[in-house]
């Protein structure tokens, strides 16, 4: 009888076809990984979600604090406006007092 590689590869082949490979431990970490993947989304979608709505609460806080700036802003310059009309009036007074006296 002649040796024939090739018979003997088929032959190991079939023995191993027979002998139960990794299955359970394989699915377990197949089950494991994917479960792991959702819990990660999950994780990085929940904290996406308050980083926006910090965010949101952020950009609000901005426009009440350009609201309050403009407010502070127009009330100065009212109060310069008051300042300068009350020192026009008391230079004009001053001024016609003095004609008053020379004239």
């Amino acid at each position: 009888m002649e040796h024939n590689p090739g018979a003997d590869w088929l032959t190991e082949a079939a023995k191993a076809a027979q002998q139960q490979g990794p299955g359970n431990l394989l699915r377990i970490v197949l089950i494991v990984m994917v479960v792991g993947c959702v819990l990660v989304g999950w994780f990085l979608l929940r904290g996406y979600r308050q980083g926006s709505d910090a965010a949101q609460s952020a950009d609000k806080r901005a426009d009440e604090g350009a609201e309050r700036s403009a407010a502070k802003s127009a009330e100065r310059s009212a109060a310069k406006s008051a300042e300068r009309s009350a020192a026009k009036s008391a230079d004009q007074s001053v001024d016609e007092g003095a004609d008053n006296r020379n004239g």
